[in-house]
C-alpha cells in the first residue's frame, strides 16, 4: 500500500512507530507493508517542483499513478512509476 502526500519539512520518525511531518512543498510517498511496517522517501523537493500536487486525485495506469499539480496560474502533471 503506498500513500503520497505533501511535506515542507523532512519526514521525522517518533515514538512507537510513528512519523510525522509538515507542510505542503515536498512530495513523499510512504509505503505500507502488510505486517504494518512502513518506510518512506522524497520523491520530489521544493526546488525540483513549483506546485503543490493534488495526491488525493491521483489516476493510476498500469504501473504509473498521474498527480497534477497547480498553484495560481502554474500547472504540472507528475508521473511516478511504482516498481
Amino acid at each position: 500500500m503506498f500513500f503520497f502526500i505533501n511535506t515542507k519539512e523532512k519526514i521525522k520518525d517518533i515514538s512507537n512507530n510513528r512519523i510525522d511531518f509538515k507542510g505542503v512543498r515536498n512530495l513523499n510517498v510512504i509505503q505500507i507493508s502488510k505486517n504494518g511496517d512502513f518506510e518512506y522517501q522524497k520523491i520530489l523537493d521544493e526546488i525540483e517542483n513549483e506546485v503543490p500536487f493534488m495526491v488525493s486525485n491521483g489516476i493510476k495506469s498500469g504501473n504509473s499513478i498521474f498527480f497534477l499539480g497547480r498553484k495560481e496560474n502554474k500547472k504540472q502533471l507528475l508521473k511516478v512509476t511504482l516498481e
